[in-house]
């Protein structure tokens, strides 16, 4: 009995300490098999999970530039003078993140608040790694 209740201990701190590796992984996990599924759609979905995937396997974060005026935020967020916004979109640093009727969806923090972003495909201008490799459009 006193090994069963030393394993459980064992077994309940374990989870304690690596809870958030755990929900780190489930989190990127998710992020990337909604990509791969997304990708079978259309060809936008399938030029952005493709470009991401280069990104990210190439051991980068993917960022992704998007023409501002373009961008839903739910709840808005104050209107900003900037023609371009860049999102770093890699599986561990947003939520939720998945392609949509052309549309990439996920949720990410700004100032401590979450927040749901939603920006249409055409609207991305450019997907790349810390290093600027990667996909790049011509001007929108």
């Amino acid at each position: 009995m006193a090994y069963f209740l030393l394993t459980l201990v064992l077994v309940l701190l374990l989870l304690v300490l690596f809870y958030g590796q755990i929900f780190l992984y489930l989190n990127r996990y998710k992020n990337l098999k909604a990509l791969k599924i997304a990708a079978a759609h259309s060809h936008q979905a399938k030029e952005f999970s493709v470009a991401y995937m280069k990104v990210y396997e190439a051991g980068e974060q993917p960022h992704i530039q998007v023409v501002f005026k373009d961008i839903e935020f739910n709840p808005p967020i104050e209107p900003s003078d900037e023609q371009y916004m860049n999102f770093n979109v890699g599986p561990l640093a947003v939520k939720n993140l998945s392609l949509e009727a052309e549309k990439l969806k996920f949720s990410a923090k700004f100032y401590g608040q979450i927040i749901q972003l939603t920006i249409p495909l055409e609207s991305i201008r450019a997907i790349t790694g810390q290093s600027g490799n990667g996909l790049t459009k011509g001007s929108t």
